[in-house]
């Protein structure tokens, strides 16, 4: 799968967190998977993770811990500000990660949209001019 990351992310009430929390946010977002339960969950195995992002496991688990944990300065008052509730041994829901698939999903539309009416109006203008229209090229 894949994630957004949006310019917030950097400039927002994260800002400042360290790179190995942003490298595990980065994570969640691209890993996070629909949940009609809870909107957003994701499965973090920290001895894996650390393994993956080249870091120590008590690092990466104090990410963890820093991204449940509440943000008194973040703009999304759910949850007191937090990013991840911890909802299995390895499984957290991501609070606003429904939101954000929302957005991936809107965007994508769109994208499929404007390709479709970039087709449609060159097939168009391929067929008043007389000309065939391909659109394998």
């Amino acid at each position: 799968m894949y994630g957004r990351i949006f310019e917030n992310m950097f400039t927002g009430s994260m800002r400042g967190s360290g790179a190995i929390v942003f490298a595990v946010w980065s994570y969640v977002i691209t890993m996070m998977k629909p949940d009609k339960k809870v909107g957003a969950q994701v499965d973090i195995n920290p001895e894996v993770l650390a393994f993956y992002l080249g870091e120590k496991q008590p690092d990466v688990e104090e990410a963890i811990r820093v991204l449940c944990e509440p943000d008194p300065r973040s703009t999304n008052p759910e949850h007191d500000g937090r990013r991840l509730i911890k909802i299995g041994t390895f499984s957290y829901r991501v609070v606003s990660g429904a939101d954000y698939m929302a957005i991936r999903s809107e965007e994508d539309r769109r994208d499929y949209q404007r390709q479709k009416q970039a087709e449609y109006r060159a097939r168009k203008k391929a067929e008043k001019n007389g000309e065939l229209y391909r659109d394998w090229e």
